[in-house]
């Protein structure tokens, strides 16, 4: 069937599946090249536009990407000042307004499009019927749907014309966006949205602010319910990372008051939920330029609160300093910050001495923390100085530090094996690991033998050890010619081969 003949069918028939059969048709003919789109006649894409967006609340799943593909194949720049003509905003009004997911695809892929080629004409589709059909997608139950939305609306905002239309006072957007606020999931996903839009430009975070959704926030960020907290303080990270936006939470108080909630003594059991977070929550923030001012008012009295938990000695106050001390030593702000403090070297003893007596959960995270102090980073430029604070942090661990490892390693504890060898990888890439590697008696015996190993996730973690000592440029030097050859041989096999078992036959008589 030609062209002509199905395009005439399309505009004859009701039929959906006939009009979708011939939508494929002319789909695969734009494929295969016997069609050109440029070469189309106007009133030709005009039928083809509104058939998709037509189509598009009324077909299947396996349906929608045709749909999507041949809208999208429409979209191409030398087509657009046919297209922008032959799609009036009553077309999207309409699709919009239906909230049939494939059809929201359409008009955010149309909007998109527009903003990126021909931002101008952005302020003859923001209607306010258009304007006014957006905040209830926020409280739609497909996610993808509300994605669609956040994308195009940021995709919207990066032009000045149309971000002044979407925030005026006038806009039924900003009045619809609030009534949205009294559900917390929309609400969530409305200022998440509102976050990403603030950080386009000081415009942009002006005109967010202006428009009342921002103390919203902070107000919401005093539930008292601790998943719903937990969710406003995600809103507030993404807030935090551009400089305007952790400016106005520090100046209207927010930070300060989350600060005193993360420091207090005695609280409630349902503070005790988020406490961890919200510590987080400012160790997230310390390698950010604009927060290295605020190293004294906020970080350094946290870091002290963390020794004060430890030596509270309860149960799930030693899970958050070790998971935060495990957050700040992949930070080179969080290892100074670390290293100012006088009681660093006690508070790692004091986590040491657990690894003979907790349990194997509670012993994998204290060796996981240990792990990651010790790792080496890209950022560590003066080697020298690091070379010296990691070795002095691992010497916490005992007097002999790495034989505690080694009689750890030897324990038939899968878990406990494979956390030691995670420490012993971080150690191996130091020059001190290399020497306690050496000064150890039977560590290097046991690292390139297969002696008490089993099962993938163990045998990789040991390869891993072999691979940082074969490939460093002083393992030769200090572990000596011997191990230094078969540790080169261990990494040639690979982390599982297997010595080769010889059979003699013998003739019988």
């Amino acid at each position: 069937m030609n062209l002509e003949s199905l395009l005439e069918d399309m505009s004859t028939t009701e039929s959906v599946p006939r009009r979708i059969d011939s939508l494929e048709s002319i789909h695969s003919s734009i494929l295969s090249g016997q069609i050109t789109l440029l070469s189309l006649p106007s009133e030709v894409i005009q039928l083809l536009v509104t058939d998709l967006l037509l189509l598009s609340s009324r077909t299947s799943k396996s349906e929608s990407s045709l749909i999507i593909s041949i809208f999208k194949r429409l979209l191409i720049l030398p087509l657009y000042p046919t297209l922008s003509s032959l799609l009036p905003p009553s077309h999207l009004e309409t699709a919009i307004s239906n909230a049939v997911p494939l059809q929201v695809e359409l008009v955010c892929e149309f909007l998109q499009f527009v903003s990126k080629h021909d931002p101008v004409s952005l302020s003859t589709y923001l209607t306010t019927y258009l304007l006014s059909s957006i905040p209830t997608l926020f409280s739609h139950n497909d996610l993808a749907l509300v994605e669609n939305i956040t994308n195009t609306l940021i995709s919207v905002s990066g032009h000045q014309t149309a971000l002044s239309i979407l925030f005026s006072d006038s806009s039924p957007l900003i009045a619809g966006l609030l009534s949205q606020l009294q559900d917390d999931i929309s609400a969530i996903r409305v200022l998440t949205a509102i976050s990403r839009i603030s950080a386009l430009s000081p415009q942009a975070f002006e005109y967010c602010k202006h428009s009342g959704l921002l103390s919203v926030l902070s107000q919401r960020l005093s539930s008292e319910d601790p998943l719903s907290f937990l969710c406003y303080l995600d809103t507030l990270s993404i807030f935090c990372q551009h400089p305007d936006g952790y400016a106005f939470f520090r100046s209207n108080g927010v930070l300060s008051r989350l600060l005193q909630l993360a420091t207090a003594e005695n609280t409630d059991p349902a503070l005790e939920m988020v406490r961890h977070d919200i510590i987080v929550f400012f160790f997230s923030l310390i390698h950010l330029p604009h927060t290295a001012t605020e190293g004294n008012m906020y970080y350094e009295p946290l870091i002290s609160h963390l020794f004060s938990l430890l030596e509270a000695g309860e149960e799930r106050d030693m899970k958050v300093f070790l998971e935060s001390l495990t957050h700040l030593s992949a930070l080179e702000e969080g290892r100074v910050l670390l290293n100012k403090n006088s009681r660093i070297h006690e508070a790692l003893c004091i986590c040491a001495s657990q690894l003979s007596s907790s349990s194997s959960a509670r012993r994998v995270q204290i060796l996981s923390m240990f792990s990651a102090l010790i790792q080496q980073r890209s950022w560590m430029s003066d080697i020298e100085f690091y070379h010296e604070q990691t070795r002095s942090w691992f010497n916490c661990i005992g007097s002999d530090p790495l034989k505690r490892m080694f009689l750890v390693m030897k324990q038939p504890f899968s878990e406990l094996q494979t956390s030691v060898f995670s420490v012993c990888r971080a150690v191996a890439c130091w020059r001190w690991g290399q020497e306690s590697m050496r000064n150890c008696p039977g560590f290097l015996e046991y690292l390139i033998s297969n002696e008490g190993i089993s099962g993938e996730e163990l045998v990789y973690s040991r390869f891993e050890v072999i691979t940082i000592l074969a490939n460093s440029n002083t393992s030769q030097e200090i572990l000596g010619g011997i191990f230094y050859t078969k540790i080169r041989e261990q990494y040639t096999l690979g982390a599982y081969h297997v010595k080769p078992q010889y059979v003699v036959e013998v003739e019988n008589d």
